[in-house]
């Protein structure tokens, strides 16, 4: 199920934390946490655990990440603008899955542990298919534009 005005919400929190225009607290501050787990939209809740570990939520600040960093937040913009659903199994590790995600920051490896063997592309995550990432490039939701807006029988 996609959550459409959450997502939103989500993606525009996420745009300004990662432009600079807000920091972290107040990327907090805009309840995204509260957002996203009571809501049955699965992605909600897995891009904000994938960003939350990045920054330092008791002291204000930027975000500093690298370039694969940033892409890969840029990705979960572009997954939460797109209408696909979240098809990645449910990561059941808690605590471990978090403790070797912060050592995979430090040593800059690129880590993802999931309970069982999948089949997705973990370089597109949180797109299963790097199908699913080409198709919503070529077509981003914000430049759709509403089809009756661009309607040549709307054209005065």
């Amino acid at each position: 199920m996609i959550d459409r005005v959450k997502r939103d919400r989500l993606a525009q929190a996420l745009r300004q934390l990662l432009s600079g225009r807000i920091d972290n607290l107040a990327f907090d501050d805009l309840d995204c946490p509260g957002n996203v787990t009571d809501s049955d939209d699965r992605a909600l809740f897995e891009v904000f655990y994938s960003v939350w570990p990045n920054y330092d939520d008791f002291r204000s600040h930027p975000m500093r990440l690298t370039d694969g960093q940033k892409l890969d937040f840029e990705r979960c913009v572009i997954f939460l603008h797109s209408d696909q659903e979240f098809e990645w199994p449910r990561k059941t590790l808690g605590v471990v899955y978090y403790f070797r995600r912060l050592t995979d920051e430090i040593t800059f490896r690129r880590f993802h542990l999931w309970p069982v063997q999948v089949t997705g592309d973990v370089l597109v995550w949180p797109f299963y298919r790097r199908e699913d990432y080409e198709r919503a490039l070529q077509s981003p939701r914000l430049l759709r534009g509403r089809p009756e807006s661009i309607s040549l029988a709307n054209a005065g």
